[in-house]
């Protein structure tokens, strides 16, 4: 058997096909020397199901992603149920542990480096804010496509309040972002008609954000298969200028 081995495309293509055909996976590494353990070969599986064979051609150096579709896939791990492996093959990168990366650099508030030099927006401490200028903030937020950082730039606030107020009005609409300390507890419970408003309201800024998500989806898998285009197009002519 096999150690070790970097495989073709080629050869990646025909266990598949194999697999695809019936054959299972002991039998491909008892009976047709695969040397890759379930979980790799599985994720070359999806990746190929999802992206035929650009999902699993290997690359002779390094991608480079925009920074703008590493804030997206970020955003995407945090608002979806998908793992780091499930985004590595939605968005064809080929080791999960570079999405990991991306998100641990997100939450250590170091992954916006690329996008701008000032710190101190990471850094910068709390300051009182009142209800609307909360939701002027979240609104900013929602029509600037999740720019957290401009927005706690612009209007001098932690880029952390930022990203929780956003969550928060996401999930729950306006009213989740009123300051209740210091307030006593009302005994009486929220009326019917008042409740069915508030869950009507998060509703509308549930699809709102959604709406935006899709969008922004959209034009980044555009981005993607012009991507896909131009390295494909820059390989042909690279093999053209060999001959």
């Amino acid at each position: 058997m096999k150690s070790n081995i970097r495989y073709s495309t080629n050869e990646l293509i025909e266990y598949i096909e194999l697999y695809l055909d019936g054959t299972s996976f002991r039998a491909l590494r008892e009976d047709y020397d695969l040397d890759l353990n379930e979980s790799t070969f599985r994720l070359y599986l999806d990746k190929y199901l999802q992206h035929g064979t650009t999902g699993i051609l290997r690359s002779q150096k390094n991608r480079n992603y925009s920074k703008i579709f590493k804030h997206q896939v970020v955003q995407e791990y945090f608002n979806s149920n998908l793992s780091y492996k499930g985004l590595s093959v939605k968005y064809n990168i080929p080791s999960d542990r570079t999405i990991r990366n991306w998100v641990m650099r997100y939450t250590e508030g170091k992954e916006n480096r690329t996008y701008s030099p000032k710190l101190e927006v990471y850094q910068m401490k709390s300051r009182k804010t009142t209800y609307e200028e909360r939701i002027e903030i979240v609104e900013y937020v929602i029509n600037h496509q999740l720019s957290y950082k401009d927005a706690a730039e612009k209007f001098k606030v932690s880029y952390t309040n930022v990203y929780s107020w956003t969550r928060k009005y996401k999930q729950f609409g306006p009213k989740a972002l009123e300051d209740n300390r210091g307030k006593k507890k009302t005994s009486e419970a929220q009326t019917g008609e008042e409740q069915l408003k508030a869950e009507i309201e998060a509703l509308r800024v549930r699809n709102q954000w959604l709406e935006m998500e899709v969008e922004t989806l959209k034009k980044q898998e555009q981005m993607e298969r012009e991507l896909i285009k131009q390295e494909s197009a820059k390989k042909r002519r690279t093999k053209r200028s060999k001959r």
